[in-house]
């Protein structure tokens, strides 16, 4: 529970980023949703390296 709370405080710093991007994410909202698909396929490339890592470690 006291993690948590610390976490909570983090959180109220990050607030204060966040509203000066708002205007830049509503911007930004527009072209993420045309490129929703090509995201997508981005995601599948990387699960795949970031199995390959998983291998090279115990060896």
């Amino acid at each position: 529970m006291e993690k948590r709370k610390k976490k909570r405080h983090k959180t109220k710093k990050r607030q204060k980023t966040k509203k000066m991007q708002k205007t830049k994410k509503m911007q930004k909202t527009k072209k993420r949703q045309k490129k929703k698909t090509k995201k997508k396929k981005k995601k599948k490339k990387k699960k795949k390296k970031k199995k390959k890592k998983k291998k090279r470690r115990p060896r």
